[in-house]
């Protein structure tokens, strides 16, 4: 039997090493973690009516690290939270955005705001991940942040970038 020390251990291990490991590891820690039911994160239903069947559904997650992320919007409907998405298969729309604060002794801000075109599968998960690019120097317009969307068990990118807006 795990006790709640063990389990909260585990819990912070598991997200230490789904920041740096392949998709296949971080997903094992991912399912470990649930099997334990530590760190769930809710999800939130991103379609009309009644609830479907994990197979005929994909989930879109954000990923944060050093580089906050969050949706505002898909396919026009808005959203305000963080955490898993669920969808229906086909096109859709995701309006993204991404932000990341640097020591106070540099001062330098990474923004970003794009809208992510990507087609998901049912049964399939992705993950919106995020990169600061830039010389981190404080007010620098050279700071941005873009983002792209990863299939979880290919790491194959399956987004295209259609606009893209400073912020």
């Amino acid at each position: 039997m795990l006790y709640r020390k063990e389990i909260i251990s585990i819990c912070y291990l598991a997200t230490l090493v789904s920041f740096g490991c392949s998709s296949f590891e971080a997903t094992t820690a991912l399912a470990s973690l649930v099997s334990f039911g530590c760190c769930t994160v809710e999800t939130t239903q991103v379609y009309e009516g009644e609830k479907q069947a994990p197979d005929k559904v994909a989930i879109l997650s954000l990923i944060q690290h050093d580089v906050e992320t969050r949706i505002s919007t898909i396919d026009g409907k808005p959203l305000q939270k963080k955490g898993r998405f669920e969808l229906l298969p086909g096109e859709k729309l995701v309006e993204a955005s991404c932000i990341k604060h640097q020591p106070r002794d540099t001062f330098g801000t990474w923004r970003g705001r794009e809208f992510l075109k990507f087609k998901p599968q049912a049964g399939h998960e992705y993950k919106l991940r995020a990169k600061a690019i830039g010389p981190g120097r404080c007010c620098s317009e050279q700071n941005f942040c873009t983002m792209w969307i990863e299939d979880v068990m290919t790491g194959e990118t399956i987004s295209e970038i259609i606009a893209k807006y400073a912020t």
